[in-house]
């Protein structure tokens, strides 16, 4: 009786929040046509469903959570736009042009869902046979973790072997999948059986020094991802959704994310000698974050060197930072569509032409070109500066520019590529889930693949980041960790 009763209480609450956030949601858009305004609550309503939907199976349901993680990231990246202040966040683009936008990412969206929906019930009942070498104990779990881990911090942090073999990189996120996701599996057990706390501290100690190495070397995407996705797999692993962990890792990866650009220029000034400079530089980079105003949210902006109390001169000026962070997706996509085909040709399918140099890995492959189509996203769409000599301004050709999955669809194909692409991803997602689950919690393979596969959820990047490298990895992590096995169990 209390079960239902609490039941029909967050029911209640849920369905309240859903309307008042929909009648927020329709009154913030009052200015565009009643057509558009039903699009939008359309989307809002299959992604808050689908993504409650997805979460209320989770006790019942074992495929990877790609469906569920892939929702937020639309709704956070593109939906939840509209429900801000559009004209002082991306002021450059007029109404017509944001409804252009919207109108592809609705087509790209229903087809994605309606891929993965039907391949969802086509393969239901398809089930895969797990690597049966591959049940390990807890034990073997911290060994062969630790060792992955150690691995990576020894040989390619402290030692930087990349320096003399370049072709090794592309190893060392093999060891890191390995290494986080074997302790990841270790430190849930022994949340329910208490093992040695010198072997729990050990764990959070390696991974805790992998994700900061990547923090200290300015790049900041990769370990929170990485740090979300540990949580999302306790999640998963427990059937109960830890919310306050990833409201915690959200507003850390925002705070250090303001203090980002700050702490490349530290870096770049002062030529860091050893990690007590890049610990002294990141600190300052995030005081002056912390305690500017104009690196924070608001700041007073004077004309001709005036000071600040001159308000006759002065300005409140509003920094948008985070939020245009947030909503690159959207940002980009109303850029590719406002001047593709008029002003930018379709390419015609040339991003994808990298996809076929990702199959072999660097090691075997010494003069493997380097994916900087980031680069040339920013270049084609005069977003990123170019050169010219008259003014003498360099042309950037260092910043990469993100071209999330759907956008590159437009880019390359038009309305119906995104159509077309999106229903492909929607079957490739859904397989991907079946596929690559393995119910044995006790089978190595089971969260090695949760972190090798659950971050495709992440479109914001183009499809050779997203998919280049995947199935290499999931080959590499299954034969070093058959290998890893044998030695381990012939001499321990």
């Amino acid at each position: 009786m209390i079960t239902k009763f609490n039941f029909l209480i967050k029911s209640t609450i849920f369905f309240l929040f859903f309307f008042a956030s929909s009648y927020y949601l329709y009154s913030n858009n009052y200015k565009y046509e009643f057509s558009t305004k039903i699009i939008l609550l359309f989307l809002y309503l299959i992604i808050v469903f689908g993504t409650t939907f997805s979460i209320y199976k989770i006790k019942t349901n074992d495929n990877l959570p790609i469906f569920v993680l892939t929702n937020i990231y639309f709704f956070l990246c593109y939906l939840l736009f509209f429900f801000s202040n559009k004209s002082l966040i991306f002021h450059r683009f007029n109404d017509l042009e944001l409804i252009y936008a919207l109108k592809i990412f609705c087509y790209g969206y229903i087809a994605f869902v309606l891929g993965y929906f039907i391949n969802y019930n086509i393969i239901k009942n398809i089930y895969r046979k797990e690597f049966k070498f591959l049940n390990a104990s807890s034990n073997e779990f911290f060994i062969i973790g630790s060792f992955c881990l150690f691995i990576n911090l020894f040989f390619f942090e402290l030692f930087n072997i990349n320096k003399y073999f370049s072709g090794l990189s592309q190893l060392r996120y093999v060891f890191i999948i390995i290494g986080i996701g074997l302790l990841a599996e270790y430190l849930f057990i022994c949340l329910k059986n208490k093992d040695s706390i010198l072997k729990i501290f050990l764990s959070c100690t390696l991974i805790f020094l992998s994700l900061s190495s990547f923090i200290l070397n300015t790049a900041l995407s990769y370990p929170f991802i990485l740090m979300f996705l540990i949580i999302v797999y306790y999640s998963y692993r427990a059937k109960k959704i830890y919310i306050y962990p990833l409201l915690i890792i959200a507003a850390l990866f925002l705070f250090m994310h303001m203090g980002k650009y700050e702490y490349r220029i530290l870096v770049a000034q002062n030529n860091q000698k050893n990690i007590l400079y890049a610990i002294k530089d990141i600190i300052s980079s995030q005081t002056k974050v912390f305690f500017k105003q104009k690196h924070f949210k608001k700041y007073t902006q004077c004309n001709n060197g005036n000071s600040e109390e001159d308000t006759l001169n002065c300005k409140i000026v509003v920094n948008y930072q985070l939020e245009r962070r947030i909503f690159h997706s959207i940002e980009s996509l109303a850029i590719v569509t406002k001047l593709t085909p008029n002003d930018v040709p379709y390419w015609d399918g040339y991003s994808y032409l990298i996809l076929k140099s990702k199959i072999i890995p660097r090691i075997f492959w010494k003069e493997k070109p380097n994916d900087r189509l980031g680069n040339e996203f920013g270049q084609r769409y005069n977003v990123l500066t170019k050169e010219n000599k008259d003014l003498g301004i360099k042309r950037d050709d260092s910043t990469s520019w993100n071209m999330p999955f759907l956008n590159e669809l437009y880019v390359n194909y038009g309305k119906k590529g995104v159509i077309y692409g999106m229903f492909v991803l929607g079957l490739i997602f859904s397989l991907v889930a079946k596929i690559f689950t393995i119910s044995n919690h006790q089978n190595m393979e089971k969260s090695v693949s949760f972190f090798i596969f659950v971050p495709i959820f992440f479109l914001e990047s183009h499809a050779s980041l997203i998919f280049g490298a995947l199935i290499q990895t999931y080959l590499a992590s299954i034969i070093l960790l058959f290998i890893l096995l044998k030695v381990l169990r012939k001499f321990y």
